[in-house]
């Protein structure tokens, strides 16, 4: 829990110095369409399956274009995945071109060696130091 709360103060640190122009929506839930197809009787049955199934993007701003954020203390590899995943997902469920979506990772800490492995996929990195 010490972690969640340490990444949502990033995020709002993070807001607070990128000077955002737009729509902020925190905790932006992407896969619900998926759910869809589940017959309602199986979701009573297993309460938890639609937190399984959907997936929440820590922020999204909306201006002029999409940008979609991730936290984390130091930047990860999980990090990466989490925001090639959540592109793909949050331009189908909207129907959006995927190039008007921009990726940003946040973190206090970078790590060097996996910092071009992000860029190669023009994921920007914002390092909010401590």
């Amino acid at each position: 829990m010490a972690n969640i709360k340490r990444e949502r103060d990033i995020l709002h640190k993070f807001l607070d110095e990128f000077g955002v122009e737009g729509k902020v929506l925190i905790d932006y839930e992407v896969g619900k369409e998926f759910l869809e197809g589940i017959p309602r009787e199986l979701l009573k049955q297993y309460s938890g399956l639609s937190k399984i199934l959907s997936k929440k993007i820590d922020a999204v701003i909306i201006a002029e274009k999409h940008y979609i954020i991730e936290v984390k203390q130091r930047l990860d590899m999980k990090q990466l995945g989490q925001l090639l995943c959540y592109k793909d997902l949050y331009a189908e469920a909207n129907r959006i071109n995927p190039d008007f979506i921009k990726c940003i990772a946040v973190c206090e800490h970078s790590d060097p060696m996996i910092e071009g492995c992000f860029r190669k996929r023009d994921i920007d990195i914002y390092i909010c130091k401590p």
